[in-house]
């Protein structure tokens, strides 16, 4: 079974107070992008947020912050995103990196609820969540939950 929304952000707001109570602890956070929308409020409240929040790339990396090249030499954006860019046996990097994946990924073309969310820059949803829920990588992230999203629109 799958967390719903409600459950996932609960689980963010768990994962907040564990880190303001272990202020050493390093969250990994590859596939919540929400993450960031609960330390933005937190930092607008004039709360505890990590040193990583000023200093990291925020909310989902793919294309982004990280690429991943597989041992065929495939190029995905992320090594959980099973998109293919090209495969750099027959393309340039650069070539790749200007793929029309990578392309739309770095500019955040993102669809649905993500495209009109005040947060789509820093969060922008997950693109794996998204692909694997609808066949588009670019779609709304399906475990954004109204919690998130009812006090995120312009």
């Amino acid at each position: 079974s799958q967390l719903d929304g409600v459950q996932y952000a609960e689980n963010l707001m768990l994962l907040y107070e564990e880190q303001n109570k272990r202020r050493g602890l390093e969250i990994c956070t590859t596939q919540a992008s929400q993450y960031w929308v609960v330390l933005k409020r937190k930092e607008e409240e004039g709360l505890f947020v990590p040193d990583f929040f000023y200093s990291e790339i925020p909310g989902c990396r793919a294309a982004i912050g990280m690429l991943s090249i597989k041992p065929n030499g495939d190029v995905v954006p992320c090594p959980l995103l099973d998109v293919k860019a090209g495969n750099v046996t027959t393309m340039s990097l650069r070539e790749i990196l200007n793929s029309k994946v990578f392309v739309e990924l770095k500019n955040r073309e993102v669809k649905g609820r993500c495209a009109v969310c005040k947060y789509k820059n820093l969060c922008g949803g997950c693109r794996v969540r998204a692909y694997l829920h609808s066949g588009d990588y670019m779609a709304e992230d399906p475990l954004c939950s109204e919690f998130f999203f009812e006090e995120t629109q312009t």
